[in-house]
């Protein structure tokens, strides 16, 4: 480049980059600069009507580059007037929010929809959004224009809480103090922490187990892990403390010992420690009152349905009239039972939310009533294979509700699989499984059906708390696996006594642990806590020194 004769290139220079080519254009002050918009020369000064003027410094109150007229305020165009607006906005989690609010009649608008709408119906999250404007009674004052993205639902609400906090205080100054008292105005850091990858909790690292070795290789004994007391302290060792399943006496006396609940990985070592709990039990004189209570309760109640079946034998009670009788209330009560959970499913399809849906039992009662069904067309029997069909039916629509709620999308493949599996399910189970592989097959599906609520039975043993197990359901369980095993007992098949006693004794332990939880069973169920007991984590040398130091 040539610049008044000057070179910046020397004349022995070696060729590099693109080839030179000398500039011609204008220069003001030895910068090249760009011709007029018609080819012309530049006048200066610069003409204002062409070039944009120089960037000044806000006036007072006026902030750079958030939209405000020059005047300091916002505005937005509708049907060719200027609206003012006033602007905020914010943040929680991993969502944003920006959020408008003008003069109106309380209209709440998220994204273009109803807020509402927006929220999935949840009122908690409405109310959280719009918080700070209901809070000075102004919420029929303005309308809510928001726009949200990133993260959750409950995130977006948190920003657009904040972000509405931000735009009332610039309408109202006077304002800034009570949302600032009320936290309105604070943003919320709080989110979950990522998980620690080969830790057990998020919080906190727990040190992995491994070898306490010395510089030349060799195992070292380590003391703290193994119980003995720290050498320059004089408190007890990890395994000498007190456990905190002996703090589980309660209002009893003669609680499983401590050390009968520590489990270990081994199955070996599992073998030797469940052998250990029951020997503590045992040992106990009112937990082994309170097991030999449990297991007679539910020997009384399979018995009652035994003495029902012997009375029928002995001739008291009329046996065609029973079998008749019973072959219309058993499908009547199953039908009962298959329609419980509809509305549950339909919350959560008015909700779209499936995560409180029980999945895994429309499943395995859906595979119940396939082989269900190939056994009644097997035997032929009218009252087992109508019964089934009605109850496939449900599972299925549960099925679609739970896909709905979820997904919603991928239909036309969610219908082929659940056609192609019900029908094959069905050819194959009537026409090639033999009647006995049947029945045990039968059998398994219905065990797991009726032990899916016990899944959770540690954590129900722990907060004595029954909402997992709906009385109502239960019950209606309880009656449907006692007439149908009465049914079973009065025309001999076993195929059906098999399922239906264990379900039986299973829905009448879900009612012991109900009535257990309610105060209201006159032995106590405590001791199966014994059984469910947490595992402490492996120790490692560095935190027993500590423990040890303290």
């Amino acid at each position: 480049m040539c610049i008044d004769g000057q070179e910046d290139m020397k004349d022995d220079a070696r060729p590099f980059g693109k080839k030179f080519h000398p500039y011609t254009g204008d220069v003001y002050k030895k910068v090249p600069v760009v011709s007029g918009p018609d080819g012309s020369a530049l006048q200066f000064p610069l003409d204002p009507s062409v070039y944009y003027p120089p960037l000044e410094p806000p006036k007072p109150g006026v902030k750079w580059g958030d939209g405000r007229a020059p005047d300091g305020n916002w505005y937005m165009e509708v049907d060719d007037q200027q609206i003012q607006y006033w602007q905020g906005v914010g943040k929680r989690k991993t969502a944003c929010a920006i959020v408008r609010i003008v003069k109106g009649n309380g209209q709440f608008i998220v994204n273009g929809r109803d807020a509402i709408q927006f929220f999935n119906n949840y009122p908690i999250w409405w109310l959280k959004a719009c918080e700070p404007l209901s809070a000075l009674s102004e919420k029929n004052s303005f309308d809510i224009i928001a726009k949200s993205f990133g993260g959750g639902v409950s995130g977006q609400a948190g920003a657009i809480r904040l972000a509405l906090a931000r735009a009332m205080q610039e309408y109202n100054f006077n304002w800034r103090p009570l949302l600032k008292k009320a936290k309105y105005l604070t943003r919320d850091w709080r989110m979950v922490e990522p998980k620690k990858t080969g830790h057990d909790e998020n919080h906190f690292g727990v040190i992995p187990p491994r070898l306490n070795l010395d510089p030349a290789g060799n195992q070292r004994e380590n003391r703290s892990a193994m119980g003995a007391a720290h050498p320059r302290s004089g408190s007890p060792g990890l395994l000498d403390r007190p456990e905190p399943a002996d703090q589980l006496k309660g209002p009893r006396t003669g609680a499983v010992p401590g050390h009968a609940l520590v489990g270990s990985s081994g199955s070996a070592q599992n073998a030797q420690t469940l052998c250990a709990k029951l020997l503590a039990i045992s040992r106990a004189p009112l937990q082994l009152a309170d097991v030999v209570l449990t297991i007679a309760a539910l020997l009384s109640a399979v018995c009652a349905v035994c003495a029902v079946s012997k009375l029928v034998d002995l001739g008291w009670i009329d046996r065609e009239v029973s079998t008749l009788s019973l072959s219309l209330a058993c499908p009547l009560i199953t039908i009962i039972s298959y329609v419980a959970p509809s509305g549950m499913v339909l919350d959560a399809v008015r909700l779209l939310k499936a995560n409180q849906l029980p999945v895994v039992v429309f499943k395995l009662q859906a595979a119940c009533n396939v082989l269900s069904i190939a056994y009644g067309l097997q035997i032929s029997n009218a009252a087992v294979l109508m019964t089934n069909m009605f109850g496939l039916a449900c599972q299925v629509l549960f099925l679609a509700g739970d896909h709905y709620a979820s997904v919603d999308s991928q239909w036309l493949f969610f219908a082929l699989k659940i056609s192609v599996l019900i029908d094959v399910g069905i050819l194959c189970a009537s026409s090639y499984v033999p009647m006995n592989i049947l029945g045990q097959c039968i059998t398994v599906c219905n065990v797991g059906l009726y032990s899916c609520p016990l899944m959770n039975m540690g954590n129900l043993l722990r907060t004595r708390n029954s909402s997992a197990l709906p009385a109502f359901m239960v019950g209606i369980n309880v009656l449907n696996n006692a007439l149908w095993s009465l049914y079973a007992l009065l025309i001999e098949d076993m195929v059906v006594l098999v399922p239906s006693l264990l379900g039986y004794c299973c829905s009448f332990f879900q009612i012991m642990l109900i009535l257990w939880c309610r105060h209201l069973l006159p032995f106590d169920l405590s001791f199966l806590l014994t059984f469910f007991a947490r595992k402490k984590p492996d120790a490692s040398p560095e935190l027993d020194h500590e423990e040890g130091l303290l």
